[in-house]
């Protein structure tokens, strides 16, 4: 990781030397650039008998070396190699040309990075869900992200346990994952001094879920909810989390449950902190 100190006090995080040496080690340093890190078009599934297989271990290693940026400086490419993840086990030519396509789109971001500002601006967090999104399995897919100084500080793409019925259900369990996330985070910064006894924003683009998260009356579209997923009106009433709703043209954590076109995730990456 390399860390630049700005003149105005800012802060930033970045690997474009790494970047650098993972383009130079799959032999990509001479790639064209790409605007995106996955194409809209492009739908993963599993291998069939009928499509060829790529080597595992060149597969396993590109995947490897994008997880590692995604967890480190670029939630830009988080949703993209977490769909990669799923095919460590049988990796076709089309799942190993997908992995060289993030490279591609990582040769033309070397420098992008997250900036932290020097003004305090409060923790604040936004969860989003792509319900069945997945075409093998149709889970859903839970996103959110967690900003503190204009800056991402925790972030999560990852498939949901069970099938959700709708996409209230998607929305409200990737609320209960968002609500431990803050829970965690505002538990870390109290012992870091910087504690707060006001409710963090959690925003979230669904009516229906929120509206959940809030009334405790069940009724028959949510009965059948895990009851583990419940926790979120605690955290409520406990005033921990205050769940807010956004529009969906401004969810900064849409970039991280599905492929977006090149407006739409540059302006989820900028909104992220990352320049």
């Amino acid at each position: 990781m390399e860390i630049e100190y700005e003149e105005d006090g800012s802060v930033k995080l970045h690997q474009e030397g790494y970047l650098r040496n993972l383009l130079k080690c799959h032999g990509m340093q001479d790639c064209n650039p790409l605007s995106t890190p996955l194409d809209t078009s492009v739908k993963l599934t599993k291998a069939t008998n009928m499509e060829p297989l790529a080597d595992s271990k060149e597969y396993a290693s590109i995947v490897g070396g994008l997880m590692f940026v995604a967890c480190v400086t670029q939630s830009d490419i988080m949703c993209a190699v977490g769909q990669l993840l799923q095919f460590l086990n049988k990796p076709t030519s089309r799942h190993l040309l997908t992995a060289k396509c993030i490279l591609c789109y990582l040769k033309g971001t070397l420098n992008l990075g997250i900036r932290y500002g020097h003004l305090a601006t409060p923790l604040v967090e936004f969860s989003d869900a792509d319900w069945a999104g997945n075409l093998d399995t149709r889970r859903s897919t839970t996103g959110y992200v967690v900003m503190l100084n204009n800056g991402t500080v925790a972030w999560r793409s990852q498939r949901q346990p069970s099938v959700a019925l709708s996409t209230m259900e998607a929305e409200y369990m990737a609320l209960t994952e968002a609500t431990k996330e803050l829970i965690w985070m505002r538990g870390f910064l109290k012992e870091l001094g910087y504690g707060s006894n006001d409710p963090t924003d959690l925003f979230t683009d669904n009516q229906s879920a929120l509206a959940l998260s809030k009334n405790p009356v069940s009724h028959a579209r949510a009965k059948h909810i895990n009851i583990r997923h419940y926790f979120v009106r605690d955290a409520i009433q406990d005033n921990v989390v205050w769940v807010q709703h956004i529009p969906t043209e401004d969810m900064t954590a849409d970039s991280l449950t599905k492929a977006l076109g090149h407006e739409k995730h540059w302006r989820c990456t900028t909104r992220m902190g990352m320049c």
